[in-house]
């Protein structure tokens, strides 16, 4: 997976009028009033509507798979959300909104988000349109990728864009507003980890709760790869934020994203998984990145991706203590030609992965990556903005949201 992108100034206005479904009336409140006072209002009535303007300005610089690039941009940004939400935008995530599950280490819940998540390069230019990507292909979730280490344990969308100024990520509350919602990433394949980066738990606590009140998300993944799936050190650094932070906001989701194999994960992942299990973490997803095996798996993609998931399955219903764990693992593949020679993932792939996700009741499917949903104008090389593969524009995502609405 890639990452990358930029931000400079932001200047910002609400007004808000909480609906009353009772009277049908549209009540105005002043800007500023206090989160306890918000959650009263999030009990008392069921909407609210925030009008939030956004002017930006700045450079925003983006590094690709290949190159960079130049964008700026200025958004009107509608959201509307629910009643928790009514704190959310004053204070982040509401942290009174949903009481959390009794234990230590209890099976991870179900997945709130949609069956279908795919991944999102926060980096790309042109940016990527969420709302037009959701308009064409009928999807209304995205894992928007990467946060990660801008120097001084500060998150910024690909280790150079500050929080609010990436393009993409701004389009969040209109994305909300139109029925959908993001699950948003950390970490990735390039850059610095916050967890190597930030100096103790409590800075990547608040490293990681400037994320949750910005964004007003509720649902983290940790893609956790390269060298830092072995960092012992910070993936307990890490467990300890995260196991912090969902005290502080009990509805908080967390998905881990981790390399595979078609035999499982690795050890130093499942030691992760362990060592979150340990640390009190909670977690709803196991995301297994069904891609660049390396030499010798240059078979059928669907059918490693399907393997990788039933070992998979296993070793991660051993970590939680349970007879099995099918509803804890999330999939993604990298859609069409991969970056290791041999290896493509074909649309008939695709309707394999989905299928199977269907049939045995996974967390989620996902793909690397959205802007990635089409055919290269020319030839079949590993692209960071087409699949490299014939298709139709849209076809894997429609194909893998088709499954998860059966």
């Amino acid at each position: 997976m890639r990452i990358s992108a930029a931000r400079k100034n932001s200047k910002i206005c609400l007004r808000v009028f909480v609906s009353d479904r009772m009277s049908g009336l549209a009540i105005p409140f002043a800007c500023k009033f206090s989160e306890t006072f918000a959650n009263a209002v999030g009990r008392q009535y069921r909407d609210a509507i925030f009008t939030a303007s956004l002017a930006h300005e700045g450079p925003g610089y983006t590094r690709l798979m290949r190159g960079n690039h130049v964008f700026k941009s200025s958004l009107r940004i509608l959201l509307f959300v629910s009643s928790v939400a009514v704190a959310t935008v004053l204070g982040g995530v509401a942290k009174e909104s949903v009481a959390s599950p009794p234990g230590a280490s209890p099976p991870p819940q179900r997945a709130t988000a949609a069956a279908f998540s795919p991944y999102v390069d926060t980096s790309m230019y042109p940016a990527f349109d969420l709302l037009a990507a959701s308009s064409a292909s009928g999807v209304n979730h995205f894992n928007l990728a990467f946060i990660i280490e801008g120097g001084q344990c500060d998150p910024k969308w690909g280790g150079t864009t500050d929080l609010g100024q990436n393009p993409t990520a701004n389009q969040i509350g209109a994305l909300r507003a139109a029925g959908g919602d993001v699950r948003i990433s950390f970490g990735g394949e390039a850059g610095i980890e916050l967890a190597q980066s930030c100096g103790s738990v409590a800075d990547l606590k608040a490293a990681y709760e400037k994320v949750i009140t910005s964004t007003g998300v509720q649902s983290l993944d940790f893609d956790i790869e390269g060298a830092a799936v072995a960092d012992q050190a910070s993936n307990t650094k890490r467990n300890q934020a995260i196991a912090q932070i969902q005290q502080d906001y009990p509805g908080l989701q967390v998905s881990f994203t981790l390399p595979v194999m078609p035999e499982g994960l690795t050890q130093d992942g499942v030691n992760l998984l362990s060592d979150a299990v340990s640390n009190g973490v909670k977690f709803t997803a196991v995301n297994i990145m069904t891609m660049d095996y390396g030499g010798g798996y240059t078979g059928d993609m669907g059918a490693y991706a399907t393997q990788a998931a039933t070992a998979s399955q296993a070793q991660v219903a051993q970590v939680l203590g349970t007879s099995d764990a099918w509803a804890a693992i999330a999939v993604t593949p990298m859609i069409g030609v991969n970056d290791v020679a041999g290896e493509t993932f074909t649309l008939d792939d695709g309707a394999t992965v989905a299928g199977f996700a269907s049939s045995h009741g996974l967390a989620w499917t996902s793909m690397w990556s959205a802007g990635r949903d089409k055919q290269c104008p020319s030839g079949m090389a590993a692209s960071p903005s087409c699949s490299g593969v014939p298709q139709d524009p849209w076809a894997f995502s429609k194909a893998f949201s088709a499954a998860g609405r059966q």
